[in-house]
C-alpha cells in the first residue's frame, strides 16, 4: 500500500479550499482534490507492507511525543510542472520553524525504525488541483 504522513487541516481551512475548488473547477479541467482529502504532507512513504506500519506508528509516536499544539496558516498559492500538468498548491506560514523540526524528528524516527522514505527538502504545502 502507499502511504504517506501528513497533518490533517481544521475543517473551517478545508472548508475554503473547498469553495477555492469549485470555483476552478469552472475554470479548468483536471484532478481536483476532495476537500476532506487536504493536508499538509510531512512525509512521503511510498510503497509499504503490512507488516511495517507498526514501525511506523512507532516512529510517528516518537516523533511528537512532547510536542505541543503550533499554528500554520495557509499561504499563496503557486503552481509548477511535472511531466507536462500543472501542480496547483498553497504554500504554509506561521510557526514553520516548529513544523521543520517536527519533519526532522519524524525523518530520524523513522531512520531509527529502519523504515525507508523519501529524502527530499521538506516543502510544506498543499496540493489540491493537478
Amino acid at each position: 500500500m502507499r502511504l504517506f504522513i501528513g497533518i490533517e487541516l481544521n475543517q473551517a481551512v478545508k472548508s475554503e479550499l473547498g469553495r477555492s475548488i469549485e470555483r476552478l473547477k469552472e475554470a479548468a479541467i483536471g484532478n481536483f482534490s476532495p476537500a476532506g482529502n487536504l493536508h499538509i504532507t510531512l512525509q512521503f512513504l511510498g510503497e509499504k507492507k503490512k507488516e511495517e506500519i507498526e514501525l511506523i506508528v512507532k516512529a510517528m509516536q516518537k516523533a511528537s511525543s512532547g510536542f505541543t499544539a503550533f499554528s500554520l496558516y495557509l499561504d499563496n498559492p503557486g503552481k509548477f510542472d511535472r511531466g507536462g500538468e500543472s501542480i496547483v498548491w498553497y504554500g504554509v506560514s506561521g510557526e514553520t520553524e516548529r513544523l521543520n523540526e517536527l519533519f526532522k524528528f519524524l525523518c530520524s524516527a523513522l531512520y531509527e525504525n529502519g523504515v525507508s522514505f523519501d529524502k527530499s527538502a521538506f516543502k510544506p504545502q498543499v496540493f489540491y488541483f493537478e
